[in-house]
């Protein structure tokens, strides 16, 4: 009979990593004798603050959270072979194509594309988007500014409330192409 109380006691102190004060007088009459105390008011406060205490744990773990944030805006969205490529393939275009713009106007078009790449790389681009900018950065790249036109319309109609500050980039980077095949 004496060995099942010793495990049970055993076992609650680690469990609970109470200190030993804490640990001691609530286990042992709540497994032992918990009708034979004269006290049990005391120990039932002891009881549930020891049930409350290892909810304490989440809150330390609160603010690893707001830690964990911060690392996912380091690690960045990986992005598939595809958004990759249209990156590069907007990034090539725009050097060759805003080289005819105003300065004012290729300096908004750049910071409107830096706008179409954050988004690419945290993952926030569709991918029937994705694959309409890859076969629109193919029409820009041939000289097919009427093909880009009616791809950039398409995506406009579609998906303009979410993407509309790099839309406009590609909108005067599609009327430059325009305007130098005249």
């Amino acid at each position: 009979p004496a060995p099942p109380p010793q495990q049970p006691v055993a076992q609650a102190q680690p469990y609970f990593a109470q200190p030993a004060a804490a640990q001691q007088p609530a286990p042992t009459p709540a497994f032992q004798q918990p009708t034979a105390q004269p006290t049990p008011a005391f120990q039932a406060p002891a009881q549930p603050a020891q049930p409350a205490q290892p909810v304490q744990p989440p809150q330390p773990a609160t603010p690893a959270p707001a830690a964990q944030p911060e690392q996912q805006q380091q690690q960045q969205h990986q992005l598939t072979p595809e958004e990759d490529w249209v990156c590069k393939a907007v990034q090539s275009l725009q050097g060759r194509i805003c080289a005819g713009m105003p300065k004012k106007m290729a300096d908004d078009v750049a910071k409107r594309l830096g706008e179409l790449d954050a988004k690419l790389k945290a993952g926030q681009v569709s991918r029937d988007v994705t694959s309409q900018l890859t076969q629109w950065c193919q029409a820009m790249d041939r000289n097919d500014a009427a093909t880009a036109g009616s791809i950039q319309t398409a995506l406009t109609s579609t998906v303009w409330d979410d993407h509309k500050q790099w839309l406009q980039a590609t909108k005067r980077m599609v009327d430059q192409a325009k305007k130098s095949a005249q």
